[in-house]
């Protein structure tokens, strides 16, 4: 039976490749060596970072977040859901070299991005304004409230890393064993509305990649795995040396997953029973709309509004030729559904453009 640490494994990987099988050999099985991380057993908290009923804090309690948080300096639609990405909080007892707490974050950021109805508020935009602790994902949701409005985000996204982790076990080598290698990444996320400060859900995602070979052992078709396992720490996060590895395709596909459901909590129903849906009133602050709680219509939702068409003549003889195709002219959240079929928004776009009877839609 063998048991290798991070270090022994570097030399016997090199002895392996050079006297061959007879160094490992062994009878049986050796329990399962995980590299760079302690259990994968999730450790409570001291206090609870999401506490159920939040009171925001005052902004003025935090310095003012720059104008322009988009990379690339262009204005974003009002129409898209704008999702603000803090530090995740480790619960792993992580001993790498990565600083896990925004690396995920940033992942997070690149596999949302693909989804045309958000726009992402990355994590690097607000590290400045987070103090020590709160770049480790100690952020409670009144902060997390507090830096969505600052950002002009409409939902904050705190998250937990619940397990990180490479093993490898060996079983009956020389004769006839296998050696199994096994990359786990474990994901929760906590889902905060600006509108409200309500959950929007709390989504998770687990996934595992592994690598086993079972039959008579040939040590050289360890040595890559074996190096993998040994010198993980030294691949830079994020580059394609590390997505090549095993734990650096789980971390890859949790977080797609993580993605995927995200979307799925947030994207707004386009498919309202109420066969017109349009503002009902318009009274300067506010607007009514004629869809609601029978609609799965929540707070934080966007719809775009539509004109009727613009009458179309003839610019020689001044004939009326049809009308033109609807133009969206304005944008609006839910801020309150009402009942059924009713919901309180704010304008966030066209104000003087929105008319009553003009129809909304998801987009």
């Amino acid at each position: 039976m063998i048991h290798m640490t991070r270090f022994g494994a570097r030399f016997i990987t090199s002895l392996v490749a050079t006297m061959g099988l007879f160094l490992l050999s062994t009878q049986g099985c050796a329990p399962a060596a995980e590299w760079y991380m302690g259990g994968a057993k999730k450790e409570a908290p001291a206090e609870d970072p999401l506490p159920s009923t939040p009171t925001p804090a005052p902004v003025t309690a935090v310095e003012q977040l720059p104008e322009k948080l988009s990379p690339s300096g262009e204005p974003v639609d009002p129409i898209k859901q704008k999702i603000l990405l803090l530090p995740f909080r480790d619960l792993t007892k992580h001993k790498g070299p990565w600083d896990i707490h925004t690396e995920f974050a940033r992942g997070l950021g690149d596999s949302l991005r693909k989804f045309d109805f958000l726009h992402v508020v990355p994590v690097d935009a607000v590290l400045q304004h987070l103090s020590k602790e709160e770049l480790k994902g100690k952020i409670d949701n009144a902060r997390a409230i507090q830096l969505a409005r600052l950002a002009g985000a409409d939902i904050s996204v705190l998250a937990e890393i619940e397990q990180l982790t490479m093993s490898r076990q060996v079983v009956g080598v020389p004769l006839g064993g296998y050696r199994g290698y096994t990359g786990k990444s474990t994901l929760k996320a906590y889902l905060i509305s600006e509108v409200d400060g309500r959950s929007k859900g709390e989504p998770s995602a687990a996934a595992v990649s592994d690598s086993r070979r079972t039959g008579v052992v040939n040590p050289a078709l360890h040595v890559p795995l074996e190096r993998e396992y040994d010198f993980l720490g030294e691949a830079p996060w994020g580059s394609e040396q590390f997505h090549s590895t095993l734990l650096g395709g789980a971390v890859g596909q949790s977080l797609q997953q993580l993605s995927q459901k995200i979307v799925e909590l947030i994207r707004p129903n386009a498919d309202f029973d109420v066969s017109d849906p349009l503002i009902v009133e318009n009274d300067g602050t506010a607007v009514y709309i004629n869809v609601g709680s029978a609609e799965a219509v929540n707070n934080g939702d966007k719809f775009g509004v539509y004109n009727h068409g613009r009458e179309l003549k003839d610019p020689q003889t001044g004939a009326v030729l049809g009308i033109g195709l609807p133009e969206r002219v304005g944008v609006v959240q839910i801020e309150q559904v009402l009942n059924e079929h009713l919901s309180k928004g704010r304008v966030l776009d066209g104000a003087e453009k929105i008319k009553r009877g003009f129809p909304i839609r998801a987009e």
